[in-house]
């Protein structure tokens, strides 16, 4: 059974540098499919909007989704998650990476039904720690993403204490 919802937007960070990598992991094949389409897949059951963050659109463009540079260049996945913002209409963002071919739909629909009076729901891992690349927030955080990059900061989580999550 499909469950779309209207209000809700993707933004899936693709990356830029790959200095870890050294080659574009989004496009890197599992089971001859690259992890992008894999994450596509994963989320196109909720909606169809879907915005991919990446410094590579034409390596991307072939998936046929709306494909956005950084606005704010080398600042990592903080500038990342910024221009998937600008760039979505949308009231509620999914954000994921690339490089999760085996996100749950029902952890998506999960966390999209507990964000009801919230700014976020970001998932804890095993280790204790928040895994703010694969959260939902709402439109408004987009004002506290922007004050803490001119603020200099570059970790995604540094203006969690900002919001009510």
């Amino acid at each position: 059974m499909d469950y779309q919802d209207s209000e809700l937007g993707v933004i899936i960070l693709a990356g830029g540098k790959s200095s870890r990598m050294g080659t574009d992991k989004g496009l890197i094949k599992l089971k001859g499919i690259p992890l992008v389409q894999r994450a596509i897949n994963n989320v196109k059951i909720v909606t169809d909007d879907i915005v991919i963050v990446t410094n590579n659109a034409d390596g991307y463009k072939r998936f046929g989704y709306q494909i956005v540079g950084d606005i704010i260049t080398n600042i990592g996945p903080l500038g990342g998650l910024y221009s998937g913002f600008i760039n979505s209409s949308k009231n509620r963002l999914l954000v994921v990476t690339c490089d999760m071919p085996f996100l749950s739909n029902e952890v998506i629909k999960y966390m999209n039904y507990s964000i009801v009076g919230y700014d976020a729901v970001v998932p804890i891992g095993t280790t204790g720690r928040a895994d703010p690349l694969s959260a939902i927030y709402r439109r408004n955080c987009v004002e506290q993403i922007k004050d803490a990059i001119d603020g200099g900061e570059r970790k995604v989580v540094s203006f969690f204490s900002e919001l009510n999550i």
